[in-house]
């Protein structure tokens, strides 16, 4: 692909998002006209994700309806949250931060609704604190034990003090991860208030005082 094929590319995937964002709904439109106003060189340098970003409201017209789009609460979050999007590198990121957008469409409060917190929370993970949170993510021992290697299933819910002990189930989900290197994750939950608590200084971490917080609980409900 030459240059000039490169540039006709890139014209038309910003070209297509415009002709989305004025065919969806004037609210729309008007949202994605200020993002051009605001951070236009930033959208036509990243315009693949920006048209990635508009096609997910096209495509789910359950979510964005006409009474929620005319908002200023929605416009507002329409514009902060795409300017986060296009200069995400994530690829599983970005769908995450999709979700979000749409639990952001969704809510009833949209002046409580976490967010600036939660995209804040995204951009401060790595991919494998992710795939952690992941594992946790509906909440569930059954989804727990159906992961385990043959034999680990055996262990029963009576034998854990508590459902939250992450690093004791990490450890025999996966014996590459070490205590001190699930210590690491902890701190890193810990910090962006997904988790409170302290691990104990005990063999198999047993005893750690770690519990999701309800923002944390929050959360992982947008990597399922």
């Amino acid at each position: 692909m030459n240059g000039v094929d490169k540039e006709i590319l890139k014209a038309s995937a910003l070209g297509t998002a415009d002709v989305i964002a004025a065919t969806i709904h004037p609210g729309v439109a008007a949202a994605w006209a200020l993002c051009k106003a605001l951070f236009g060189a930033g959208m036509k340098l990243r315009e693949n994700r920006a048209l990635e970003f508009i096609e997910m409201v096209k495509n789910k017209p359950d979510i964005f309806v006409d009474e929620i789009i005319n908002t200023e609460e929605f416009q507002d979050g329409f514009v902060y949250m795409l300017e986060k999007y296009i200069v995400e590198r994530s690829e599983n990121k970005r769908k995450i931060a999709r979700d979000i957008f749409c639990g952001f469409t969704k809510s009833e409060d949209k002046r409580s609704f976490e967010l600036e917190k939660f995209n804040f929370i995204l951009s401060q993970l790595s991919e494998e604190n992710l795939h952690i949170l992941s594992i946790y993510s509906d909440g569930t021992f059954d989804r727990w034990v159906a992961s385990q290697p043959d034999g680990a299933a055996n262990i029963k819910l009576g034998n854990f003090f508590n459902l939250h002990q992450v690093e004791m189930i990490l450890k025999l989900r996966n014996e590459t991860y070490g205590m001190y290197e699930i210590a690491e994750h902890y701190s890193t939950f810990n910090s962006v208030g997904l988790m409170n608590g302290s691990m104990e200084a005990t063999y198999d971490g047993g005893f750690s005082s770690y519990r999701l917080t309800k923002l944390g609980k929050d959360f992982i409900n947008y990597l399922k």
